[in-house]
């Protein structure tokens, strides 16, 4: 029998969108100490979104207490030791930060969250330092985030109201401003604030303030858990029609699935014809081929409740930690020095079995661990990377957010559309009627099918290559270094099915060999072609540079061009493209014509990076040689509507000297231009992976490299701490 999994959702697809949730705040008065505890904490009282203050966290440890399956949101404190807030929500909910107001005295950090026949929350850990005074302009900036506020967390007020034996200047403002700016306060019965010494009476300062929120309040709850001076609290909010659905997942007995499908003899399966002729059979073949396999995966599904106990500790410790708890309690109603002791001890013993525990666990995993392990690759991927950053609401043109998965997709479509549609005018509309007609007369003629036949035996072979675990889906893929709340900032990759990707293989391999076989794509082309790489095109201009260094041509100049969008912007998308097939021509031929410089100048394509460089003992004949190569190949640029941009163009001289120059280039050197704008010349320039300096000596290249090299162990380390 096949081992059954769990389904699991798409992060942005699959978010949900409560009716209830589960808040829990907490002063942790040091968040490194109760990591351990607190996961354990929120994922036997499912909690929904943590709200964390005094944190003590600083900003040059950015993945510091990650909770797995939360996303961390975090205010470090700069200006002094201590404070800081923090939050952690579900990875499965709709979800996403809040910039925060700048505040005088008041920490805060927030989020969004998108509910189910409730209005947008707007929820935010608050903490408020003692003894600052509590400002009225920080409580209204908070409460005016959204139309439905929750601000949880320590306010340091204290008021008989909510429970608190004196009152102090913050909680009568409090009560003062409650009424003027329209919130409520929700406050647990039992103290959440217990001083270490004891000659100072229990309080309860961690509270929350409700603004716009028509939730029903179903339970608020002090929990004696966790070491710190303050109590966790557990605030349960709800629609009055019930409460929260336990949650599922579904388990696939695979090996049911692939016995199913080999029954060929289905009523989906025998409505498809043996002869398909034409576009309308085909859509009508899919269907029926996909809608078979949905129902068989269908039928052989089941929902069991969803266990997200599979970072639980061992009943030795979970005993130890009722324990302890207990103890809590007694040393709180009671705070004798003999309880608070017990207490004191209890904390130490369960931090050290709580540390033993997970080194053990981590040591059984690195003994045990192979390739084939599902935990293999997420190790390494957290190795490689800095961790989870959380995506904010996107911005539109017109200024507004966009927060729902539905505006998301339709800000995004909009920005793709932008990106995709041709700023510049049209250069030559005579040049592209030209080619419109011919490709219309083209596409009239019968179509020769001198194309290899799919055989089984074929896509036998090619479902064997496919990689298992991958589930289809949309990757909003950022690109470095962009603003992540704008949405031209995001690669929108769609992960294919298993269906479609035996299609793309196939069709891959049948244009290639059309291109490959007819000579149809150029030699300086590297791109997405057979036995041609990366480092053989970087070698091909080091190589090119090396022998004029040994031929006494000691400059050799390089120009290296920026296209702008090459996979979405074609010819293809002019105005009258309605008339011509929507599908785009790879790129690779689409500039297979690319015109070679004259004068010697070399050309060196892989995919949309291009290259031009030339040798020459005198600077000034080599850059004007490859001016004249810049400007013939401008010129095809705009002729064919390929876009490119000066700004991300670069140029760099290699010299050979046996010093290290303080110059970029030589004395007088002209300046290159392309379409009238200048391009500064540098002292190194990444290509192709590649970081190519002035003397060709890789010494920036390889300290890059040694620092990506040192990070990996680096994180290693951090791991096993």
């Amino acid at each position: 029998m096949s081992t059954p999994e769990c389904s699991s959702f798409s992060p942005l697809g699959g978010r949900r969108k409560p009716k209830n949730i589960t808040l829990l705040s907490f002063n942790t008065n040091e968040l490194s100490r109760n990591i351990p505890e607190l996961t354990n904490c929120m994922s036997e009282y499912g909690v929904d979104i943590t709200l964390i203050q005094e944190t003590f966290l600083k900003p040059t440890k950015p993945r510091a207490c990650a909770i797995a399956g939360y996303v961390q949101l975090r205010k470090d404190r700069t200006h002094a030791r201590r404070g800081g807030t923090a939050l952690y929500y579900s990875r499965s909910l709709h979800c996403c930060p809040i910039d925060i107001p700048p505040l005088i005295n008041m920490e805060a950090t927030g989020c969004r969250l998108a509910m189910t026949d409730h209005r947008t929350l707007v929820i935010v850990s608050v903490y408020l330092p003692s003894p600052q005074p509590l400002h009225r302009s920080d409580l209204r900036a908070l409460l005016a985030l959204g139309d439905a506020v929750i601000l949880f967390g320590d306010f340091n007020c204290k008021n008989p109201r909510w429970g608190c034996p004196v009152l102090d200047y913050n909680g009568n403002k409090l009560d003062q401003l409650q009424d003027r700016l329209e919130f409520e306060i929700i406050a647990p019965s039992v103290a959440t604030h217990y001083p270490h010494n004891v000659t100072h009476r229990p309080s309860t300062i961690d509270i929350a303030l409700t603004k716009g929120v028509v939730l029903n309040l179903n339970r608020i709850e002090t929990l004696h858990k966790l070491t710190s001076d303050h109590r966790l609290v557990l605030l349960k909010m709800g629609p009055p029609d019930g409460g929260r659905p336990n949650p599922t997942c579904k388990i696939t007995d695979w090996k049911r699935v692939l016995t199913a499908l080999e029954k060929i003899d289905t009523p989906p399966l025998n409505s498809i014809p043996d002869n398909i002729r034409t576009i309308d059979e085909i859509n009508s073949a899919i269907g029926a081929l996909t809608s078979h396999i949905r129902t068989v995966v269908k039928k052989c599904e089941r929902e069991v409740p969803a266990s997200s106990d599979h970072r639980k500790f061992p009943p030795v410790i979970l005993e130890l930690i009722r324990a302890k708890n207990k103890a809590l309690r007694r040393a709180s109603a009671y705070p004798t020095p003999e309880y608070r002791s017990r207490a004191r001890d209890l904390q130490r013993e369960v931090k050290a079995r709580v540390q033993e525990f997970r080194n053990e666990s981590w040591s059984d995993l690195m003994e045990e661990i192979r390739p084939s392990h599902k935990a293999f690759w997420r190790i390494t991927k957290a190795l490689k990377t800095e961790g989870y950053t959380p995506i904010p609401p996107l911005k539109r043109p017109d200024g507004s957010t966009a927060l729902d998965d539905a505006e998301v997709a339709e800000c995004i479509a909009d920005s793709i559309e932008t990106q995709c549609s041709h700023a510049s005018p049209l250069h030559d509309p005579a040049h592209i009627s030209r080619i419109e007609e011919e490709v219309l007369q083209e596409t009239s003629l019968d179509l020769q099918d001198d194309l290899t036949l799919v055989s089984l035996s074929e896509v036998q072979t090619l479902m064997k290559s496919l990689k298992t675990r991958k589930a289809p889906g949309l990757d909003g893929i950022h690109k470095p270094g962009k603003p992540r709340d704008l949405p031209a900032s995001y690669r929108p990759i769609s992960l294919l099915s298993g269906l479609a990707k035996l299609y793309e293989r196939v069709l891959k391999t049948r244009l290639t060999d059309h291109l490959l076989g007819k000579g149809l794509i150029i030699d300086e082309q590297f791109g997405f072609r057979p036995v041609h790489s990366c480092p053989q095109q970087v070698l091909r201009l080091v190589e090119y540079a090396t022998e004029g260094f040994k031929r006494k041509n000691k400059t050799v100049a390089v120009f290296f061009f920026d296209v702008a969008k090459a996979f979405d912007r074609t010819l293809n998308q002019s105005k009258s493209s309605s008339r011509l097939r929507p599908l785009p021509p790879p790129y690779s031929a689409y500039t297979n014509d690319i015109p070679r410089p004259t004068s010697g100048v070399q050309l060196a394509l892989f995919a949309d990076d291009t290259a031009l460089f030339y040798r020459n003992r005198y600077r000034d004949v080599a850059a004007r040689r490859l001016q004249r190569a810049i400007d013939e190949l401008g010129q095809w640029f705009r002729l064919w509507r390929i876009e490119v941009n000066p700004e991300k163009s670069a140029a760099i001289q290699f010299k050979y000297s046996k010093r290290r120059s303080k110059f970029v280039v030589d004395y007088n050197t002209p300046t290159l231009k392309m379409l009238n704008a200048r391009i500064p010349w540098q002292r190194s320039y990444k290509y192709l992976g590649v970081t190519l300096d002035r003397n060709l000596n890789f010494r920036y290249h390889i300290a890059r490299v040694r620092k990506t090299a040192l990070f990996v162990p680096s994180k290693a380390r951090s791991l096993a701490r």
